[in-house]
């Protein structure tokens, strides 16, 4: 009897265990951090793989014209390799959930604040 008690304590806490880990990694991770730290590995990646100040001094260059910028940067985009493509199309794709996040939660708090003034 004292031994399937003692089964019973020790499956409890391993099963508490779990739930607590649960709720904290729930109750830390929300999907705006989520998305920032996607958001901010892969720029940090790009950092790493792409030499980040001579692409803005050649975007500098050009950008005295709208049609010419966008005309060097086609260009530039049709000219790389798949694997540089497919980077700046997640980079972009992160960017894009990024700000979708941030207009949620302004949108979320916008409502909270109209709700408490009445």
């Amino acid at each position: 009897m004292e031994q399937s008690f003692i089964i019973a304590k020790s499956l409890k806490r391993k099963i508490m265990r779990k739930v607590y880990m649960i709720w904290f990694l729930r109750r830390i991770s929300s999907p705006f951090l989520v998305k920032t730290f996607f958001l901010a590995l892969a720029l940090t990646e790009a950092a790493f793989l792409y030499s980040l100040p001579d692409i803005f001094k050649n975007i500098s260059l050009v950008s005295g014209h709208l049609p010419t910028l966008s005309g060097f940067m086609l260009s530039s985009f049709q000219q790389t390799d798949a694997i540089s493509k497919l980077f700046f199309i997640g980079i972009m794709f992160l960017f894009g959930l990024f700000l979708h996040q941030v207009f949620i939660d302004l949108h979320r708090r916008k409502q909270q604040e109209l709700l408490q003034q009445v």
